[in-house]
């Protein structure tokens, strides 16, 4: 095959689509009935128009009559390659709104677990032998999404400072293994079996007491659903006091602390 007929080819159908652009601008805009003085003039621009477009289909036939098989071959199979071309974008853009059709789906149809229940006690208790006054934390899940969720880890912190810092600093998570069903039936909602302790310094708590200090709680879950990729519920929240044990939570902290997926 001659690779330099294919070149001559697309030059030559680009050179028409050219010209017969170029005639069909001039007869509608240059040469339009507004610009001629009667309707013989149009008449005569109309056959003009058709007269040069008709050399031109002449002048394009007799080439084409004079390809060998060699500028034939290079000729079909530009077009199949042009054609194939525009499959394949054709096939991806397919592929894409496939894909993103596919993620509302799983989107819509998650588990989506959040924290309905958290409590903080025992700030009124004797400091141990080390000085330290033990809370206890106890929190609930629920499970609002529209399948089932399988708790896989979970990662607790408490800090007692006036801001939470911008990077929250998570430790590792601790592995779960728990089934959390949806709805508001039961098995919809999970919680520690037994209260989480966290020891703090006597002086620590004292200031939060008084209102110098906030004592925060913050964290995250890791849990799974029908997909394969797991889902994260993190949270921050301020602790509010009356007497012995906490009557509220607030959402706290910057976005950092707030990273769902």
């Amino acid at each position: 095959m001659s690779l330099g007929s294919f070149p001559k080819i697309l030059l030559g159908g680009l050179l028409a689509l050219a010209v017969w652009f170029v005639l069909a601008v001039e007869f509608s805009v240059i040469h339009s009935p507004a610009d001629v003085d009667s309707y013989a003039a149009y008449e005569q621009t109309a056959k003009e128009y058709i007269n040069s477009t008709y050399s031109l289909v002449v002048i394009f036939i007799k080439w084409f009559g004079g390809l060998d098989h060699d500028d034939w071959l290079a000729f079909l199979t530009g077009i199949i390659a042009i054609f194939t071309g525009v499959l394949a974008w054709s096939t991806v853009r397919l592929w894409t709104a496939t894909e993103k059709n596919l993620q509302i789906l799983v989107n819509t149809e998650r588990p989506n677990m959040q924290v309905t229940s958290l409590s903080v006690g025992g700030l009124h208790t004797q400091p141990n032998e080390e000085g330290k006054v033990i809370l206890l934390v106890k929190y609930e899940l629920r499970n609002f999404g529209r399948t089932v969720a399988f708790l896989q880890g979970e990662c607790l912190h408490c800090a007692i400072d006036k801001e939470l810092p911008t990077d929250p600093g998570y430790g590792p998570a601790t592995q779960l293994r728990w089934v959390i069903g949806n709805g508001t039936g039961p098995n919809t909602a999970y919680a520690a079996v037994n209260p989480i302790a966290l020891p703090y310094k006597a002086e620590d708590i004292r200031d939060v007491l008084m209102g110098e200090q906030n004592l925060y709680i913050y964290g995250f879950f890791i849990y799974g659903g029908a997909g394969p990729k797991p889902h994260k519920t993190s949270f921050a929240y301020r602790m509010i006091f009356d007497g012995d044990a906490s009557n509220g939570f607030r959402p706290a902290g910057p976005p950092s602390y707030w990273e769902n997926y």
